[in-house]
């Protein structure tokens, strides 16, 4: 008996307990598990480009087969079908700041070019009234 349930994507990971069943979603986004005994699991959902609720609780009794109950874990809030959402769409990459003068200035290196500089003009006007 398989459970087939309605996902966000085509390139989605499903794991059931931590590794013990995976399966991936279908290009329509159903996915299933079979052979699934009777009892408490736990469903873990991993996208490219998308963050799912980290752990989904699906409990199925052994008088309805076929039949589940759902729940986040992270609020108890229980399901009445479940339907994966991704919580937000995940960024890899950012946006490169724009050049700015003051920033190279502002860096470690430029600090000791800096006052490199000012000790090549400083130095030998300090040493002039030595001797």
């Amino acid at each position: 008996m398989g459970i087939g349930l309605p996902a966000k994507t085509s390139n989605t990971k499903v794991i059931l307990n931590g590794g013990h069943k995976v399966t991936f979603a279908r290009p329509d986004g159903y996915f299933a598990f079979h052979n699934v005994p009777a009892g408490t699991h736990l469903i873990e959902v991993f996208s490219l480009g998308y963050f799912f609720s980290p752990v989904i609780r699906v409990d199925m009794r052994a008088r309805n087969l076929g039949h589940i109950q759902a729940a986040l874990t992270e609020n108890r809030r229980v399901l009445n079908e479940l339907v994966l959402e991704p919580l937000k769409e995940e960024k890899y990459y950012e946006m490169r700041k724009a050049f700015n003068i003051l920033s190279l200035l502002k860096s470690p290196m430029g600090m000791m070019v800096g006052s490199m500089v000012v000790m090549v003009f400083v130095m030998p006007k300090m040493t002039e009234n030595i001797v």
